[in-house]
Parts: C-alpha cells; sequence; structure tokens
C-alpha cells in the first residue's frame, strides 16, 4: 500500500503466481506494506497482516475500513511541509520506546502515520527524516495512497484483514492450520 524498506510491490504477482489460487486463509507473518496480499492474484476468505511495527499494524487495520480511513486521508493535502513537521512531532511521543501503546484501530495516528512515510525517501521513517519536495513535478505517493483507498477491489480485500502486532511465536500457532 505504501513505500517501505523491503517492500515487494515490483514482486508481488510474481510471488503470487507460485500460491495456490484460492485459499481460506492467507497469513503474512512479516506483514511490512503487504503488497503480496494487496497486489496478489489469488483469492482469499480470510486475510491476517501481522508486524512488529505498531504503526504498520495500526495503518492495516485502519485500511481494513476503507470508507471510514479515507475520510481521514482525503482530509488532508500532501507536501504541506508545516504540516509533515507538525505531524512528525505528533507522533514522536509514540515512538519512544517506554511511551505507552495506543489502542488499534487508531484513525487520526494512521493517518499522520501514512502522511509522514508516504513523503520521506523510501518510506524512511526516523527522527532525522525529511520531507521529499516534489515540488509540483509529480503526484505525491500519499494521494496514490489515498486513490488505493478508493478502488473497490482493493477495498473489497482491505476488508478482509485482520491485523496483529504478535511476536512470530505467537501469530504462527494462531493462523497455522491445513486451510492456511
Amino acid at each position: 500500500m505504501i513505500a517501505y524498506i523491503g517492500g515487494k510491490y515490483r514482486m508481488a504477482k510474481w510471488i503470487s503466481s507460485f500460491m495456490p489460487r484460492s485459499m481460506k486463509v492467507y497469513a503474512e507473518v512479516f506483514g511490512g506494506a503487504f503488497w503480496n496480499y494487496v497486489k496478489g492474484d489469488f483469492i482469499c476468505d480470510e486475510a491476517h497482516y501481522n508486524d512488529v511495527n505498531r504503526f504498520m499494524v495500526n495503518l492495516f487495520a485502519c485500511c481494513a475500513q476503507p470508507e471510514e480511513f479515507s475520510k481521514w486521508v482525503d482530509a488532508v493535502e500532501p507536501q504541506d511541509r508545516v504540516l509533515y513537521d507538525k505531524y512528525k512531532q505528533d507522533i514522536k511521543c509514540y515512538m519512544d520506546p517506554s511511551a505507552p501503546t495506543f489502542p488499534i484501530p487508531q484513525f487520526e495516528i494512521a493517518q499522520k502515520y501514512v502522511y509522514l512515510v508516504t513523503q520521506t525517501f523510501s518510506g524512511i521513517m526516523s527522527e532525522n527524516a525529511k520531507m521529499v519536495d516534489l515540488k509540483g513535478k509529480y503526484k505525491s505517493k500519499y494521494l496514490s495512497f489515498a486513490d488505493r483507498l478508493h478502488k473497490p477491489k482493493i477495498c473489497e480485500r482491505l476488508n478482509k484483514v485482520q491485523a496483529s502486532n504478535l511476536s512470530y511465536e505467537k501469530f504462527v500457532p494462531m493462523v497455522d492450520s491445513s486451510d492456511s
């Protein structure tokens, strides 16, 4: 859904060609940007997303409700440096390892996070990240993300997503079955 280090955007169709065309349960243990599922050429009844990055888990928990989440995403315009800096400060308090975790889903946190990662180089979100200025020449990745939330085929897939923020030791037994 977004640029992310290690993302499989360009390889998702190829990877899905090795999977069964139809399955009951699809699960990503280390979900990342979830491109294998979003762009995959297969059908499933359930989709499970898991990742250690709580912000990504929250993002996909919100994406599982695309109609609601798109209202948050559509409410702001990309390439606003003041807004970028404000969101960076807002999110920073949640990045501290000693900070209490936030309940999922949180649409406002997800909107701010996706705003930040879609406007940094390769989706790298760190304290030193800077907004990439497109100078009006290119379409913002934030707008591309927003467009995906309005595509019926993608929304149909996103509605099936169940997001988890578990260790792989806990996640795998939860989703492992003869149908997954």
